[in-house]
């Protein structure tokens, strides 16, 4: 991977959003990251976002809707490597805690009322129950300190000190 740079997209599932925005709130570090790789995809830092082969994706949120399997589907088809980044992508978040479908309905019930979904919803899962995982930054949100460290050794083609 040296000599290029590293075509990275990073997308955002369902969840809060705190891991994207912790990418954001390294202010200091975004010039000298935004010059080290390609970032192709960044719905939430960018609006000419490219869905092409990415050697790193990194995925924050859990899977909520069928439309979020298929696009995760995608992403591991076109990615080198996958790292889910933050609580919700690795264990499946607060999200996750109605995991019977039925009671899931009644919740959705009680607060919506009989709206009907334009998503059909699934059992909300971490990311690795769809697809294969590389590594796993956990935290809600992640830290800064071991975002860096893990972009810096990705970047530089070390070995992360953790993986799958």
């Amino acid at each position: 991977m040296k000599g290029k740079k590293l075509k990275i997209g990073i997308y955002e599932l369902t969840g809060c959003a705190g891991d994207a925005l912790m990418i954001l709130n390294c202010e200091k570090e975004l010039p000298a990251i935004f010059q080290a790789v390609d970032i192709q995809s960044f719905l939430m830092a960018k609006s000419d976002n490219i869905d092409d082969e990415l050697d790193v994706a990194l995925v924050e949120g859990s899977v909520t809707t069928e439309k979020e399997v298929e696009e995760l589907k995608d992403i591991r088809k076109r990615s080198k490597i996958v790292v889910a980044l933050g609580l919700c992508a690795t264990v499946g978040g607060i999200q996750s805690r109605f995991q019977d479908p039925q009671k899931w309905q009644e919740n959705f019930r009680q607060v919506y009322g009989e709206t009907k979904m334009e998503l059909p919803a699934v059992v909300s899962k971490p990311i690795d129950a769809y697809i294969k995982v590389d590594f796993y930054l956990p935290g809600c949100p992640i830290s800064k300190e071991q975002f860096l460290n893990f972009f810096t050794r990705v970047v530089k083609g070390a070995p992360p000190a953790f993986s799958a």
